[in-house]
Order: C-alpha cells, then structure tokens, then sequence
C-alpha cells in the first residue's frame, strides 16, 4: 500500500465512509402515502426500501493492495519526471499507478492519458480532482470495486473545446476503455435514487416528505419532477434544490430544502411526483466550455402550439463522454454522478454508452448514478446484450434519454428503476390534427431524427426487461418505435432468430409509470408504440423516422410450442404485453398503434384519454379517471392555445374504433367521467367507408361518479353513418348499461346502435331501447328466449356490382367524416325475415359500402336491394363465429336458377387441400340451417333463395360435418371467456343467379321481386343504355367499363354513377369485341379479374371491367414503353416496375442483358398467376428469368420503405381505382423521383390519348417539371386503346438528358414495334398536338425554377397529384386501363 504522507502542502482527506441514514426521529406519517397505498389498482414496481447488499463494504479495496506505484513519485514514470500540465500521458507498462489526494497539483490539465493494456490507474478514497483532455484506457481504470466503494469527493473533469472538423477521435473528451480496457468506478450508494413524494410538496414549503427511507445527505441537490402537463426546455415546472437536513421515521423520510418552492408538486394517493437524487461522491464531468453558445432561451410562437423551445438551438453543446467499446471491455458504474456530459448529435459520444459489446454486456452496468444537464442522450445500450441500468437518476437531457436499442439489435437488457425527467426533443415539436406525419429525415443538425421526439425511454427492440422505470416528460415518456430491420452497425446483419426488432416481444415490461408528457400532437401520449425508423436508402447511412401512425404496426412474433417432426423454431403471432403501467397528467396515456397486446393492469389519471389501441387487444384491471378533481396543474398558456386548452376541456373515458379492430375488455373503472361534451364511452361513428364488424366485448365494468346521461355516445351527432349504424358490442355480463354494476354472466347482453327508428339491433321482445343514457342504444339479451342459445353478431361484405364497387373504391362515394360530407347512397335494405314494419323505415340500410354486420341466429337476414337482387353476389370479408347460425335470404324471379360455390383464399394448394366447394340444393329452409354451410333452398311462393353462411378456413375448406365449436378450427381471438371471430381476408361464396329476367335499368340484377312491404327505388342514380334489347352473340360493349354478358340472348345496360366518367367523355365511340369463350372470371381479393378469347383479339385480359390487353395488339405498348427508357438511359443496370401483372413489360426488360436486377411491384397476387395459366407461351414469359423479383405490395408504399435506387422506374399500372390508387396520389412521383439514380434516373408514367386529352397532357408536363428538369412526350398505337393511341410522359433527373434520342444502339431480336428509328419518330407529334405540347416540353426544364419561387414543395405535389388523378379519371372512361 502507498501511504500520501501529509506535508506543508498537502494533508490527504479522510474518507467519511458510507452515506448513514439517520436515526428514527418518529415524525407523524398519518397523512402520507406509502409505497403500498401510491396506486389503486396496479402495482408498481418500487426499488426495496432496504438499501442492496454490500452497500456500505469497505473490503478488498485496490488501493489498498500492494504493489501500487504513487503518481507523485517520480520513479514511477520512464521519463524519470512526473507530468505536468498539458502533457500527454502514458502510464508505464505493467505498472499499477495509484493517484491519491496530494498527487496532483490543483488546475493541472492533462492531455491524453492512456492506460496501457498491461496497467492500471486507481484512485485512492482521497478527495481527488483530476483534469484531462482524455483518458483512453486500455488495460484498467479502477476507483473502489463492489466490495469497496469509494466515499470521498473525486471529480474527473474533461477539457476541450467543440473542435470544428467532427467527429474528433475517441479519447477527446471522453474517458475510453478500448479493447480490454476495463472501467471500475464505484462510489458512495445513496438510496435510494429517487422516490416518490408522500404527501404534496407546496409551494412556498421547505420540507417534503417521501415515500422512501433515504440516506441523503446534507448538502446534496435533488430534482421535483413538476407535476404538469408541458416539460419543455421554454416552460416546466422542475425544480433544483439543496438539502439541508434529512429525517427518517418509519418507512418514510422528511428532507428539508434550503430555499422554498416556487411550484406545487402532486404527491395525493392518486399519484405522486418523483424526487430524484443529482449529487454523488464521484463525479465525471465535462468544463464550462461545454455548455452551448446557441442557448437562447427565448421561444418561439405558433398559434396552434402556442410557445415552444424553438429550432436550430442548443446543438453545440459538446461535454465529455463515456464509452466502453468491443466485446472485450467493461465499464461497471456505481454511485456516480455524470455532468455536463454528451456532445448533440455527435453518435457514439454520450454520457454513458456501451458500444458493440455483443454478449458479453453481463460484464458492464450503470446503477446508483446519476445524468444530470447532458447535450446528449443518457445511457445507451448499443450492440449489446445482457446488460444493467439499474437505479438511475437521468435530468435534463438533449435527444432520446435511456437510449435502450440504438440499432434494433440490443437484447436481454434489464433497464430497472431509472427516472428520466425533463428530456428535451430535437428541431420543432412534430405535430397533426390527424394520425398521419410526414418523414424526417437526418440532417447536419438531426443525426438521429427520433429525437425530433424524444422520450424518457427509447426502445427498439421489446426482447429486454424493463421494470419499475418512471418518466416525465418528453415528447413522450416512453417510445416504441418500429423497425422493420437493424439500422447503421447492423443493417446488412440477419438478426438471429429470423425476426425483425419489431416483432421482438418484451421479456418483461412491469410496473413502469409515466406523466407530463405528450404535449405536442393531438394524438401524442405518454407511452407511444408507433412511429417508423430505417435508413434512407440500401447505400447511405442517412435515417428517416415517420412519427404517426403506421399502417401495420409493431407486430409481435412468440417461439411456438415444438410440435412433432418439427426440426426448427417456429414463431406465431403472440401480444406485446403491458403489465402494472400507470399514467397521469398527460394527454393520451398509452396509445397503442402496434397490431397486438396484452395490457394487464392500467391506471390512468388526469389523461385526456387513458387508452386508445389499434389492432387486437386485451386489456383487463384497467382503471381511468377522466378527471381526479384534487389537483389542477397550471396552464402553460395563457391565452389557451390549442394544445394547452384541449387538456383542461372535457376527457372520454374509452373509445371504440370503428373498423377491422378487436378488442376485448374485462376489468375497468371508470371515475369522474362522463363530464362536459365528452361521453364514457365513445364509438367512432364518422365514417361511411371504414365500418364495423364484430369488434368488441366486455365485461365487469364499473361506474364511480360519472355521468350516466352521457355514457355511451357516437362521435357524431349531426348524421348517421354506415360505422353509426352498424355500431355493436358484446357486454358479457350485462355491466354496461346496468347502474349497480353487479356482473352477472347469466344475463349477457348484446348492444346495438337505434338511430333514427332503425331496429337492426332489436332482435326479439327482451330488447330495451336506452335512450337518456347519451344516445339511442338497444341491449338485448344474447341468450336466446326461444333456444337458450347465446347469440352472437356476424359481418360480411357483398360485392355484386362492379360499377358501384368502382365508385366506392375510388373514394368517389361513401367518405371518411370529410366536410363537406361525401354521400354514401343507399341502395337496398336488410332486416330480419318475419320483422314488421316498412324495410326503409325499420330496416338496416344497405349503402354502396355493402357491409353488413348484425346480430345472428335469427329466422334470417333478408337482403334486397333496390334495383333488384344481384346477378352475381361475392360474400367476402366474412367474420361469423362457427357456433352461429347466419342464414340470409335475397329474393328472385320464380325460373331462375344458380350456381353456388365456395372458393377459399388464393393461397390454398389444391394439391393437398379442397380450393373450391359448390354449393347443393336443399329441400328446405331448415335443411339449409341445420346442413354443413353447403346448401341452398329456392322457396318458388316466396320467391326468396336461402343460404347460411359459414366462415371457413381461409387456406382449405371443410364441409364434412356441421359448423360447431371446434369443428372448423377457427382461431378465435379468446379471452376470460370473450371471444371474437378473426375476419376472413381470402376467400369468398360466389352466388350467380341464371335465366332470370334482367332489370330494365340495370343489367347486374335480376328483375326486382315484389315483396310487397313498400320498399321504394333506388337512391343511388341509374341511367339505361340504348341498345339493351336481346342480341344472339355473346357480346362484351367497351363503353367506359366492361359489361360481360351472362347468359345468351341479353344484352347488359349501363349503371352511370356521379363523377364516374362514362361515354360523355368521348361522345359517339364505342367498341366491341367478339367473344368465344369465357376463358375465366371471378374476383381476386382487390379487383374483378376477366380473360375470355376474341374472335380477332386473341386472348384478352380484363380489370374490373377494362382492358389490359389483348395478344392481337399487346406488343406495341409493351415494348414501348419498356424500350423507350431502357434506350434513352446510358447504362441502366437497376429497374423498378411498379404495375405490369400481365407479364408484358417484365418480357421485354428480360431481353436486356445489362440489367443486373428487375423489382417489380404488383399488389394483386391473381394477375401473375392468371397471366401466366392463359398467356403464359405469348406474354407471361419472364418470371421466372433470375434477375425478376416479383413482390406482391402496394408500389407506392414500396418506394417509401425501400432504400434501393433505381435507373429506371416504369409504372405499368391498371386505373387509379381499387388497388392502383395510391399509385397517383399527391406524394406518389416524389417518391419515384426520389428513389432514382440522382444523375440519369428515368421515370415513365402514362400520358393519356392526344386525341381526347391536349390540354390535361400540357398540363401534367408542366407540372412534371416542377419535379424534373426534363421532361418529354412520346406515344404509340395501340387499336384497342381510345382512339387507337396511347402517350407517355417521361422524365429525367439529368438537366441535359435527350430522352427522344436512344442511348444506346438497339441490337435486340424479335422486336415487332420498337426500333431506334421508331424511338425518334415517337416524339414528333402532328402539329395539332405539337402546337399544344411542344411549348410545354420545351419549357419543362424552365418551369422547374419558375414555380419553385413561388409554390411551396407540398403544394406542388398536391397539385400534381389531383392533376395525376384528373388525368387518369379519363382512362376509366376509354377502352384501356393504360
């Protein structure tokens, strides 16, 4: 051991030994909140009361042992000198340097010291302070161990300026443990590090009291969270104070502060601020120079947001750092305090930070420490598994705070008992009034856009635990953010097991709390699972993060129990699960946008909303009060700007969703709700395009002082809905509605909108109309009177009119709460058989949507529509529990017969399963009911057709015994004995009724039966064609879509729809083809798909009713529009194709030998398939060429996830209808653009005929300009397209790109259309196009610049996509979906 001797100069201090808590002074806790009373109805995970084992050991210390060598001793060092001031150090080899109080002489700053991988550097228990510009340690760096913890005051200060070439190397600034370099730093353990208060800490009081025994000691700083509903950096309610004396009695302490507060923080048996622990006996610490110099505090202005902390400030702060780096070094923190640490958006440089250590993470923890005032993050776990952050205090912070999963990879961490408070989020606060954001991408002053809302807690990946952690503040408290792979260090790395860091469940995640937190957006909330992050593009290390919503969310995947012959794991979809959370004082509580979770145990106070969730969910003991009442924080806005007022107006308890949900409650309390203008319980009823099927149960609800005359309210008042009047909700024990609140599982109950005198819901006598409860509800009895059956709801869609299903599908009809509102036209009724009463006044409106749910076991569902009963129905979607019965009758002319089959989804192999089950004639009604879903019943006196409807197996069908529980191997989404039916996405019952009588105005129903209850015609407009009188031949009229003929000697009319073109747009022309065979026809799962063979056309493919081709004529635009850009670009090597099912443009790009890759994106998976069975010698010839990847996904969403650039992208789509419509939205060619070679990049897209279009085509050329600096027209014939010609609009990326003049040379054999020669000639157009046209081409380049001026980039694309669409709406009404 070396022995500081003291001298003149220096007299080495005395250790004071552990932190001692007080003696019991036996202060009165009466009135205090203890740990066991702080929450009602979760339990929240507490650090003991008790301090950890060895907290206060003072054996085996390293200083302590022989063999060390004094700094101060000048034989220690090879120079023979002791450094000084300034100099760069390097301890010697194989030598244990110990530094005591008096080896230092005070303001000495070193430079670089490092420590040799064969030495050590340990501190004495001497108050030391040491000065660096760095420390790299490579062999160890020691102060204490687990067993000797340090109690004197030791302060390491890094020194250095924020250089002005970044990042600057490791050591700068930053104490390093590089290769085997190992950092041990154990200090004093004061416990514990925060608490929670136990009773409310006024302001104006000196003294508060908490809900832990605490060894604090006089002198020490400690943080108030405020107890609000803003933290930011320009308004919060934190407060920083000093101790001056500590008590303990009981359970509890009393700690007395030496100034009063300013604010009141909340510490009610409701909830309760926490108070964290800032001071410890070691400190790392960054210079004054680290502080930022762009720290304006004053705020900015929005009228929306009111104040807020503005752009583009606080990004120069540059503290120190740690790190530890590699699988073989460690850094193990304990009791230590990290200051003015982190360096914004400087990666890898953060205050606490363990980097690519793999597996071997078990060997390194921070606990007992504290963040205090970083530029930077807090403690980031990257790279690294099996890891601790335990019992941690984190205050004020730039950027994500416990950056726990840095690139997605991070696994079996423990992250337990931290607080994190007053974390600040980076650039402007991200906002909306709706779901939807748009992207950020990384920038200079945004390494990391995710901080642009940065949170408390950062996760990435759930596979760790994370246990009794509480955050306040932050754009949110605790964020869960997908990734659809690893990012940076690991995005070309297969995580192992083969799963995406999105579908990585939580080991554990229980007893966490959140509070003041998501201020920003409307939809913002303290614990938010959403957002998406991932890389720009496959080659840059640029990030883009979306905030909102993501359409498919997290999606969880579990290991799956072995099942025999099973040779690897196998993973199935699983919840993400939620246990014991609370959260107060904030906007939305928990929002839920991941696609399945268990939430167990939720209570949540003071919250705007408590919960919303999106998907499949459970949640259970959940308690929400809307409104507590006994504390009311401050308004951080004055003058009630919006997002400061919207938390002190009125809070719904729940809402439901409106479509494609299920959720299965059991278990809430609702308190103080029900207030104002804001119901207990809202349905989402806006909508007339998204609406519901069977989407929720509950049971055990309970009231406590709400307000029943407005417990259960649409959103919407003022009309009435399809998503209104379908409304429904299983109440298993009849709670909902019942004032006691006693459960009783005997009486369940059936809840169903009864607007306007519809009595869809009203099933039988035990219905009660509830109408003074904040709506108009029946509850009636599931259990059946007559069978003693519980009665369930059952959904289905019935898609019969591809002109309607055109309208709808095209967003021109049915809307989603837009204002003005669009129409929904009614165009039949549905009530139940025998039911009294007129179907247009009691009966449930059939709209264009065509869903209906309602409830089953009935006599039976009679369906009717106005115009008469369809020719063809589709019974899709279906979502029918196998213990129900749905029975549904639509009526037909006496002489009609059917065809009935089964078809199940598109995935089924038919060699091992049955694909397709048609239907047999029954002898009765009751034959149909009680048979195995298979059967049909024609009553000829009633003139109705019977059938019951069963939800199969989607992959196979099974009609071998009647449906029942078990029989069908439905897999349920089943919880404490709710269960809702999944919904079936693939397959469908397809009905044709043959040799019935037409009706005169619609050739897609039969003539309408008399069914004598009055109904009236249709709402929705019909207008007959000339020309619908008996022909001989079989027919199909081009005459703005495709009406097929279904039985001989008819001829099919029209059905016009508003602002659906029709042959108005081209007055006088029509077409026909003569037809030999109907070669195929049904419906895949987005779109009507036809192939029969012509007479002169060869085979022909047909779209919801519009030509795709024909072999006669295809090559002309296949090999145009492929060769065109092909030819044009100088070196093409990568090409998206976006489109082309068919085949076609796949087989031209296949003749180019320099294309390395071809993606194409087809979203409907039939096309292909059917393409290649009926054309696959002539078109379809090239899938299976190796370089074709073939996805079956939405173009548009592929180019906003991909990171690939291409040279070449071809939109080769069908209509901007149904599946294709996101293809021509605002932000589609941006998306195109921006995933093109940025110097030659060509993009082709349709441009419409010359001979109907001159003036939309110079319109859409101008506006391509303001996208591209080139921009051309060129077009070919093609005799079944209108007028026999087809243009295409192309674009390059490159300013002098001559697109009319071939590249390349053309050596290609078997082309029949294009050639150099034709290439050229393509874009010299008659001069009556050229007149319109060519001022535009000419000044495409120009009008780039001019509009930039004076148009905003958002702006100009909404511009260009309402043109796109206005353009492509004429297509719909010509002989060509090109």
């Amino acid at each position: 051991m070396v022995v500081h001797e003291a001298s003149a100069q220096c007299v080495p201090s005395v250790a004071p030994g552990a932190p001692q808590y007080p003696a019991d002074s036996g202060f009165d806790t009466a009135d205090l909140v203890s740990m066991a009373a702080a929450s009602e109805v979760v339990s929240l995970r507490y650090t003991p009361n008790s301090p950890p084992d060895n907290w206060d050991a003072q054996d085996a210390c390293p200083h302590d042992e022989a063999g060390l060598s004094a700094w101060e001793d000048s034989a220690t060092w090879t120079s023979g000198s002791v450094p000084g001031d300034g100099e760069d150090i390097v301890l010697p080899e194989n030598t244990r340097v110990i530094v005591g109080g008096c080896s230092l002489t005070a303001g000495d700053v070193f430079g670089i010291i490092t420590v040799p991988e064969t030495s050590e550097l340990i501190f004495a228990d001497e108050d030391i302070s040491l000065g660096a510009r760095g420390i790299l340690v490579l062999g160890k760096l020691v102060m204490g161990s687990e067993t000797c913890r340090l109690s004197s005051s030791i302060t390491i200060t890094l020194h250095g300026e924020r250089p002005t070439t970044l990042p600057a190397a490791p050591e700068y600034k930053g104490l390093v443990a590089q290769g085997n370099g190992v950092l041990d730093i154990h200090g004093a353990i004061y416990h514990p590090t925060w608490t929670r208060l136990a009773s409310t800490a006024n302001a104006s009081d000196t003294t508060i009291y908490l809900q832990h025994r605490v060894n604090w000691q006089v002198g020490q700083q400690v943080v108030l969270t405020g107890t609000e509903i803003k933290d930011a950096r320009d308004w919060h309610r934190n407060e920083v104070r000093t101790i001056t004396n500590v008590a303990v009695s009981g359970e509890f302490s009393s700690v007395t502060l030496d100034t009063a507060l300013e604010y009141t923080h909340y510490g009610g048996p409701e909830y309760q601020g926490e108070v964290g622990l800032l001071t410890r006996n070691i400190v790392i610490q960054g210079d004054p120079s680290s502080e930022p110099t762009d720290d304006d505090m004053t705020p900015c202005y929005d009228e929306m947001l009111g104040e807020y902390p503005c752009e583009g400030r606080f990004l120069t702060g540059y503290g120190g750092h740690t790190i530890a780096m590699g699988e073989n070094a460690a850094a193990r923190f304990e009791g230590v305090q990290l200051y003015r640490m982190g360096q914004t958006n400087q990666l890898a440089r953060y205050p606490f930070h363990l980097h690519l250590m793999g597996e071997s993470g078990s060997e390194s923890y921070l606990k007992h420490s504290s963040i205090y005032h970083s530029f930077y993050r807090c403690a980031t776990i990257h790279g690294t598994n099996n890891t601790l952050l335990q019992d941690n205090v984190a205050y004020d912070a730039i950027g994500q705070c416990y950056y726990t999963g840095e690139d997605g990879v991070e696994e079996n961490n423990t992250i337990a008992y931290n607080l994190g408070a007053h974390v600040h989020f980076m650039e402007s606060p991200r906002t909306a009034f709706a779901q939807f954001m748009d992207d950020v991408s990384s920038s200079e002053d945004l390494t990391q856009p995710a901080d642009t809302t940065a949170s408390g807690l950062y996760i990435t990946n759930c596979a760790n635990r994370y246990v009794g952690n509480a955050m306040s503040g932050g754009y949110a408290g605790i964020a869960i953010v997908k990734l659809e792979r690893p990012i940076m260090n690991f995005r070309n790395v297969d995580p192992a097991p083969n799963l995406a860091p999105h579908e990585r469940p939580f080991l554990e995640f229980d007893g966490n709390s959140c509070h003041s937190s998501g201020f920003w957006w409307v939809m913002a909330s303290c614990i938010y699972v959403g957002g998406l992050l991932g890389h720009q593009d496959d080659v840059s290390d640029a990030l883009v993060y979306n905030p909102g919503r993501q359409i498919f969310g997290r999606s969880t995947m579990c290991l799956a129990e072995p099942e025999d012959g099973m040779e690897t794991d196998r993973y199935v979809e699983c919840p993400l699960e939620f246990n014991n959370t609370k959260v107060f004082l904030s906007n939305w509580g928990l929002n839920m946008w991941g696609q399945r979770s268990t939430i167990r145990g939720l209570e949540a106070h003071d919250t705007t909303r408590a919960l919303a969730i999106l998907g499949i969910h459970f949640v259970t003991n959940m308690l929400t009060v809307c409104k507590t009442g006994v504390f009311l924080p401050e308004n951080p806005s004055p003058t009630s700007h919006w997002f400061a007022a919207r938390w002190f107006g009125d809070h719904v308890g729940f809402e439901w969703y409106d479509t494609a949900q299920m959720h299965e409650i059991d278990g809430l309390t609702f308190r103080n709700c029900g207030m104002g203008g804001s119901p207990v319980w809202r349905f989402l009823t806006h909508s007339d395009r998204y609406v519901p099927g069977v989407l929720q149960a509950t049971r055990n609800i309970r009231y406590e002082s709400v307000n029943r005359s407005n417990l259960v309210r649409p959103s919407v008042d003022e009309y009435l809905s399809v998503s209104g009047y379908l409304a429904s909700w299983y109440d298993y024990d009849g709670t909902v509605f019942r004032e006691s609140g006693i459960p009783d599982a005997s009486a369940p109950k059936l809840i169903g909108a009864a607007r306007e005198g519809i009595e869809w819901w009203r099933i039988d006598d035990t219905c009660e109309l509830i109408t003074d409860l904040g709506g108009e509800w029946y509850t009636c009895d599931r259990i059946s009177p007559e069978t003693g059956k519980l009665r369930g709801v059952a959904s289905i869609t019935i898609d019969h009119n591809p002109i309607i299903r055109e309208a709808f599908d095209s967003d021109q009809v049915c809307g989603n709460g837009e204002t003005p509102r669009k129409d929904c036209p009614r165009i039949g009724s549905v009530t139940h058989l025998g039911q009294e009463g007129s179907p247009d006044e009691v009966g449930l409106p059939l709209s264009v949507n065509t869903v209906v749910t309602g409830p089953t076991d009935g006599p039976g569902w009679l369906i009717q529509f106005d115009a008469g009963s369809p020719v063809q129905a589709n019974f899709t979607f279906m979502q029918i529990d196998e213990a129900d019965i749905v029975m549904v009758a639509l009526p037909y002319p006496v002489g009609t017969s059917f065809e009935i089959f089964y078809d199940a989804a598109y995935w089924c192999y038919e060699e091992w399963s049955t694909c397709r089950h048609e239907f047999t004639a029954a002898g009765s009604v009751d034959e149909v009911r009680q048979g195995n879903g298979d059967l049909y019943y024609y009553d000829s006196s009633s003139e109705l057709l019977h059938l019951r409807l069963v939800q199969q197996r989607m992959e196979s069908l099974d009609f071998s015994e009647p449906p029942a529980d078990g029989v069908l191997g439905t897999t349920y989404f089943e919880n404490n004995g709710m269960r809702i039916p999944p919904i079936m996405w693939g397959g469908q019952v397809t009905l044709l009724a043959n040799g019935c009588e037409l009706s005169s105005s619609d050739s897609h129903y039969c003539m309408k039966v008399d069914m004598n209850n009055g109904a009236n015609n249709a709402d929705f407009p019909v207008a007959a064609v000339a020309g619908a009188a008996a022909a001989a031949a079989v027919v199909i009229l081009v005459a703005g879509v495709i009406l097929v003929k279904r039985r001989p000697g008819l001829l099919p009319s029209a059905l016009e729809i508003p602002n659906v073109p029709s042959e108005v747009m081209w007055p006088g022309q029509r077409m026909s083809l003569e037809v030999k065979e109907i070669l195929h026809e049904g419906r895949s799962r987005l779109q009507d798909v036809l192939v029969f063979q012509s007479a002169t056309y060869g085979k022909v493919l047909v779209l919801d009713g519009v030509i795709q081709l024909t072999e006669r004529d295809e090559f002309s635009y296949q090999e145009m529009i492929t060769h065109l850009p092909l030819f044009a670009h100088p070196n093409p090597r990568r090409v998206l194709l976006i489109g082309g099912g068919d085949g076609g443009v796949v087989r031209e790009l296949c003749r180019h030998a320099c294309l390395e890759e071809i993606v194409m994106c087809e979203i409907d998976e039939q096309v292909p398939e059917l393409s290649k069975k009926f054309l696959g010698d002539t078109i379809a010839t090239g899938f299976n060429d190796p370089r074709v990847t073939l996805l079956h996904e939405d173009g548009a969403k592929f180019l906003e996830t991909t990171k690939k650039v291409f040279d070449v992208i071809i939109v080769d789509s069908s209509d901007p209808v149904g599946p294709a419509e996101t293809l021509y939205e605002a932000d589609f060619f941006e998306k195109a653009r921006n995933r093109l070679d940025p110097e030659d990049g060509i993009f082709i897209n349709l441009g419409e005929c010359m001979w109907l279009h001159l003036p939309l085509i110079k319109d859409m050329m101008q506006r391509c300009g303001t996208l591209f600096p080139t921009v051309n027209y060129s077009y070919a014939t093609v005799p079944t397209y209108p007028s026999g010609q087809i243009g295409f609009v192309m674009c390059s990326r490159n300013p002098a790109a001559q697109l009319s003049v071939p590249s390349r040379s053309c050596e290609l054999q078997g082309l029949r259309y294009y050639s150099e020669e034709a290439h050229r000639a393509a874009f010299v157009l008659p001069k009556f196009a050229e007149d319109v046209i060519g001022p535009a081409r000419k000044q495409a380049s120009v009008a780039r610049h001019q509009v930039s001026v004076h148009v905003n980039g958002a702006a100009t694309l909404a511009a260009l996509g309402a043109l796109a669409l206005g353009f492509i709406a004429y297509r719909v009404a010509s002989s060509s979906s090109r």
